[in-house]
């Protein structure tokens, strides 16, 4: 029987970003991905920038683009993400 195996990324506790920080390692794509922000701030994602409010949640679902390269521009930002 095969099984497939599901490798989850993200946060283990809250995490304070640097300035541009990357979050898909290298070698990856995320089908899913969800990253909650308390400050406003700045990503880019795939190369395109974008803003983010404090509290606002970024969702993409699997028929999305895949994300390969998600970084958050600001530093000192407070935030918690999951992807697949």
């Amino acid at each position: 029987m095969n099984q497939t195996v599901i490798k989850y990324h993200g946060s283990q506790a809250v995490e304070t970003s640097v300035a541009n920080q990357e979050l898909v390692p290298a070698g990856y794509q995320f089908t899913k991905m969800s990253l909650e922000v308390d400050q406003d701030c700045h990503v880019r994602v795939n190369g395109q920038s974008l803003f983010i409010r404090a509290g606002r949640v970024f969702n993409t679902e699997p028929t999305d683009p895949a994300i390969t390269s998600f970084v958050v521009v600001d530093e000192g930002i407070t935030f918690t993400w999951i992807a697949v």
